[in-house]
């Protein structure tokens, strides 16, 4: 493809080194704005990067108020996010949050929504009553995120449970494998939806727990259990989850109907999309002069396009001229 920029020949000659010394290769940020940008447009009510502590980035104020054993910090599992790391759990440890009107201690009837998206590599999965990723209430009222072994089989499960009523969605998964997980408790509208890598695997369309889902005390909590909720079987949950954990964001009972299954698509696409480098070649100019202004030629070569690039110069979007497809 060929492209046209008007530029002061001072920020010409710093162009044409950056030309010739960047190759054509894969990005390998972990930091990646319009990922950051998607998912603050969709005001969530708690969003927690788990890059450096458990604290909420949200603006909205649901930080930490207990930090169970040690949580330590490793490079993040998404290829494309909001943060350089993430939390990797190896042991009982996790951080606990207080109740908030907005997640778990509103006013009854006001339980019709949740909407959940993060993302998981488990390291193993053992065999017990579940191990809790995210989770709030206790054992009579809750909503949770948790692995489970049956059968020698690996699952993630969300689960919604009022009294003795049990509503849940699940997908077989592996160990030492980086998902995407959106979940949807959409009580009011009578169904529970899983998202794995974008693509809805489960719903559960006839609840047994009504068409709204009590309050509940017993905090909040990441991995390490707080409350220890009942599983999908009515069994309470007491261990965390062991592996690594990135970017949980949580709309809560204010943000009716806030995602879809396509903005779980369109993260997981963010999250995880090829960035790649431009090559460049040939590069000409049509003014002999290294003063004022002159128009500067170059030829920039990139695979898998839309029929637009845009190229950023000096901090500005230039739209490439001259296309030829690849």
């Amino acid at each position: 493809m060929g492209g046209i920029i008007r530029i002061k020949y001072l920020a010409l000659l710093v162009l044409t080194i950056m030309l010739f010394t960047i190759p054509s290769q894969p990005v390998n940020a972990s930091t990646y704005q319009p990922y950051i940008d998607y998912i603050t447009a969709l005001s969530p009510e708690a969003w927690w990067r788990l890059g450096a502590d458990g604290d909420d980035s949200s603006g909205n104020g649901h930080n930490q108020d207990n930090i169970v054993g040690a949580p330590t910090f490793v490079t993040s599992i998404i290829p494309h996010g909001s943060h350089d790391n993430c939390v990797l759990i190896d042991d009982a440890e996790g951080y606990n949050y207080p109740d908030s009107t907005a997640i778990n201690t509103y006013s009854n009837p006001n339980g019709d929504y949740w909407a959940i998206s993060l993302w998981f590599d488990a390291t193993s999965v053992a065999t017990n009553n579940g191990n809790i990723i995210y989770e709030q209430g206790g054992s009579a009222n809750s909503i949770a995120v948790y692995t489970y072994e049956s059968g020698g089989s690996y699952y993630i499960y969300c689960s919604a449970v009022e009294s003795a009523n049990y509503d849940f969605v699940s997908s077989q998964i592996n160990t030492n494998t980086l998902y995407h997980l959106g979940c949807i408790w959409n009580i009011s509208g009578g169904a529970i939806m899983m998202y794995i890598n974008g693509t809805l695997v489960d719903t559960d369309s006839s609840l047994a727990v009504g068409t709204d889902l009590k309050r509940h005390t017993g905090d909040t909590a990441i991995a390490e259990p707080d409350g220890n909720p009942d599983n999908h079987l009515g069994s309470g949950m007491t261990n965390s989850f062991q592996g690594k954990i990135a970017d949980i964001v949580l709309w809560g009972v204010d943000k009716d109907n806030a995602v879809s299954g396509q903005n779980f698509s369109d993260i997981y696409d963010l999250g995880t999309r090829q960035l790649t480098y431009p090559s460049f070649s040939n590069y000409w100019d049509d003014n002999a002069s290294l003063s004022n202004s002159g128009t500067g030629h170059f030829n920039v070569t990139v695979a898998n396009t839309n029929g637009t690039v845009l190229l950023e110069i000096n901090g500005q979007n230039i739209t490439a001229k001259n296309l030829t497809a690849n």
